[in-house]
């Protein structure tokens, strides 16, 4: 996945709002991380320049190196995140190398 997309989705799921508190946590959950692992997660988010949806990018590529964009962009979806989503979508990809692996 191209580094500019990464950081923009870790943003967006990263910063709580007030009806879409802790999306990252969502996603955690329906890519199977385990409820501890969650957990974890949340002293990431306190952490200076901590990004716990970062961890989880990181858990899936360590865990499920075959993951595509676009499952990951399904998973987001699941998690109500369609403004992340279309961020996917309009990214300009014919400029980019990695257009595949998360």
């Amino acid at each position: 996945m191209p580094f500019n997309l990464r950081e923009r989705i870790q943003k967006m799921l990263d910063t709580p709002t007030s009806s879409r508190r802790e999306s990252w946590r969502i996603v955690g959950k329906i890519l199977g991380m385990d409820k501890i692992d969650i957990d974890y997660l949340m002293t990431e988010f306190w952490k200076p320049n901590g990004s716990p949806t970062s961890q989880i990018l990181e858990w899936l590529e360590a865990t499920h190196p075959e993951t595509k964009v676009r499952r990951l962009a399904d998973v987001i979806y699941s998690a109500g995140r369609n403004d992340v989503v279309q961020v996917i979508c309009d990214w300009n990809w014919a400029s980019d190398n990695d257009l595949e692996s998360v």
